[in-house]
């Protein structure tokens, strides 16, 4: 049974604000890589049903989270409930 990601509107908007955060404050030189960044961060959201899930300590916000680690210096953690 495939599984399928929901994501909110409210977090496509953060996202998608993320791309302009980035380029105001030079973290990346052209639009164009502020918007591959985030993608990649939609695409591992995409991909949550086949990635390894690690159960939250504090299910404030998901009960569930998956690692994206676009550099080796960059970690973020998805947070994400099942229904």
């Amino acid at each position: 049974m495939e599984q399928e990601v929901v994501i909110l509107v409210k977090v496509i908007s953060k996202l998608k604000k993320l791309e302009t955060i980035l380029y105001k404050m030079s973290y990346f030189s052209f639009q164009d890589s502020c918007e591959l960044y985030v993608n990649k961060i939609f695409d591992t959201i995409h991909s949550i049903p086949d990635l390894k899930h690690t159960k939250t300590h504090n299910p404030k916000y998901g009960e569930w989270f998956v690692r994206h680690k676009p550099n080796r210096k960059t970690t973020y953690y998805i947070t994400f409930s099942r229904k």
